[in-house]
Parts: structure tokens; C-alpha cells; sequence
């Protein structure tokens, strides 16, 4: 019984302290996108990005599945286009980017890759 007291008191400690937000978003967030840009397009000097929603602080899960895990950090949302390697535009795309606290991409979500029944929720949260 003790054990599963501290336990659970331990695994609420890091679930807190992984989502404490920090005092406050970095000022530079779109340089940090778009030097994750710059190393996964095919033409990064092409991209046209329009800001959806400035950076919030939370977690996503992109899915319900249960291996699924919760992406902590600065939520910001794009409108990218960009050249394909065929040198035409791809079209307007709904991107949400996780920051780290201190700035950098963690991870992006890509709008069109969360198409379910159930809905988007990359563009749920990004209409947030």
C-alpha cells in the first residue's frame, strides 16, 4: 500500500513537472520553425507560412491510441506552402509545431497526415 502511495505521488511529480509552464514563450518561435523548415522541405527557400495562433502552452496528442504519448510544450500553428521537388506549389497546409521550452521544434503535426472519422485534431486544436 505504501509503495503504490508514493507511486502514484511520484508519477504525479513528473506528470506536473513535465507540464509547468515556463514564464513565458520564446520570442523567436518562427525562426525556430522555419530552421525546421529549412531541414524537411525540398525547397525551404520557397515556403510562405501565415500564423494561425501565436504559441501556447500545453500538450497534444495527435491520436487515441493507446501508444500515444502526450507532446508537452509551446503549441504554435502554421499555414505552409512550399515547392515540391516538381518545383510547383504544394498548397496551403494547417501544421502545428511543438516547441521546446526553450525554443526549438520537437515535433510538427501535419494536418493532412490526422484525417480520422472521428476528426482532425490538428485542426481542432489549431482553431482553438
Amino acid at each position: 500500500m505504501i509503495l503504490r502511495a508514493f507511486c502514484t505521488t511520484a508519477a504525479l511529480a513528473i506528470a506536473t513537472s513535465a507540464l509547468a509552464q515556463p514564464a513565458a514563450a520564446p520570442s523567436d518561435y518562427e525562426s525556430y520553425v522555419r530552421l525546421y523548415l529549412r531541414t524537411t522541405l525540398k525547397d525551404p527557400g520557397s515556403v510562405q507560412m501565415d500564423l494561425l495562433r501565436p504559441p501556447v502552452w500545453g500538450d497534444f496528442t495527435p491520436t487515441k491510441t493507446p501508444w500515444s504519448k502526450p507532446e508537452a510544450g509551446w503549441k504554435v500553428c502554421y499555414s505552409i506552402n512550399a515547392k515540391n521537388s516538381m518545383g510547383g506549389y504544394t498548397g496551403y497546409q494547417t501544421v502545428l509545431f511543438v516547441l521546446h521550452s526553450s525554443g526549438p521544434v520537437k515535433q510538427a503535426f501535419f494536418a493532412k497526415d490526422y484525417d480520422y472519422p472521428s476528426g482532425n485534431r490538428v485542426l481542432r486544436e489549431c482553431a482553438a
